[in-house]
């Protein structure tokens, strides 16, 4: 796709070019402000910003643009990611930033604008035959104002991601429901595979995800694999195909006052088989194991597209949680 230096104009207030390696320092730095008046669930950092510059800039569509002010200052930038996996060579990930100081006139709505724009004229650009054209953007739920400014650009919440915690100190801790039919075992190396399609069969068919490899899916294991008492697998009563598993580690010593966290790092339920309790005892049986273990606490790192279930059953479970990250999504096959 040629680029003219004029596509990188968003609005007329500011002067525009498309970023370059020079500028990330500054814009780190505009990050910085947005990011101490914001307050985001993840800030964005200089060392972050420059690999995904080196990244993006190794593949097709990279594009991003930055505006300054009269004084020359970047106070206001959009950037596409393009999704790295090849599986996803149609998917591309928004980000816009303006400094406090120079919000409601309305760059934040333009800036959006562009990047789909940009965003459309780079698929076009592809010709017949390329996979349907599909952006993503996160956003903390909080802010609603840019939520809303993505919702009349025509994208829609997909997913929620949050992190949720419990102390045992701090609630009866229920104990595990017996499910009829199903059964749960501790995880062993074994069940590696089938607890991989699983997890393809619950998340690899997302919007924006692609499934796991049988490599990659060994090497995401990490420490889950080293105490496999700590995690369980829900199995059919008379069959060895995976209903659901939770996979986890735990966090010695690194909470605020040095308390210790099991963790489930992965956890899910395949479709046909929700709404029968196996979430709930998969939960359930990793916390009895992190508790007899002598930890302090559970935790888990939550990907859900139902918020307010997911949220009912934690509660059942006593866990808190923190700041919810939307994915905003529009696009897809049929849909653009």
């Amino acid at each position: 796709m040629v680029v003219d230096s004029a596509d990188a104009v968003v609005e007329g207030t500011l002067a525009w070019s498309f970023l370059t390696a020079d500028d990330l320092t500054e814009l780190a730095g505009l990050r910085e402000a947005i990011d101490y008046f914001d307050d985001p669930v993840e800030p964005r950092e200089l060392d972050t910003m420059a690999r995904d510059f080196q990244r993006d800039s190794k593949l097709d569509g990279y594009l991003a643009t930055v505006g300054r002010d009269k004084g020359g200052t970047i106070i206001a930038y959009a950037w596409i990611h393009p999704a790295v996996s090849s599986n996803l060579s149609g998917h591309l990930y928004l980000e816009t930033g303006v400094h406090p100081a120079a919000r409601h006139r309305q760059i934040g709505r333009r800036l959006i604008e562009w990047a789909v724009h940009r965003a459309q004229d780079w698929h076009d650009a592809k010709g017949e035959g390329a996979p349907p054209l599909w952006l993503g953007y996160l956003v903390d739920e909080k802010f609603t104002g840019l939520c809303a400014a993505l919702v009349r650009e025509g994208f829609v919440p997909q997913r929620w991601y949050f992190d949720a915690h419990a102390r045992f100190g701090d609630h009866p801790l229920p104990p595990v429901p017996d499910i009829p039919g199903v059964r749960l075992v501790h995880y062993d190396a074994s069940l590696s595979e089938p607890v991989r399609l699983a997890h393809n069969a619950v998340f690899g068919v997302l919007p924006g995800a692609s499934e796991f490899s049988r490599a990659d899916w060994e090497w995401s294991l990490g420490e889950t694999g080293d105490r496999p008492e700590w995690s369980w697998v829900a199995l059919p009563q008379d069959g060895d195909m995976v209903l659901g598993y939770a996979m986890n580690t735990a966090y010695v010593g690194e909470g605020p006052e040095g308390e210790s966290e099991g963790w489930t790092a992965r956890f899910g339920v395949r479709q046909a088989w929700r709404m029968r309790g196996i979430g709930t005892a998969l939960i359930l049986a990793s916390m009895h194991s992190f508790r007899d273990a002598g930890l302090d606490g559970a935790g888990l790192g939550v990907d859900t597209g139902v918020p307010e279930a997911t949220g009912r059953l934690l509660d059942r479970c006593g866990f808190e949680s923190q700041e919810r990250v939307v994915l905003y999504a529009r696009g897809g096959a049929g849909t653009m």
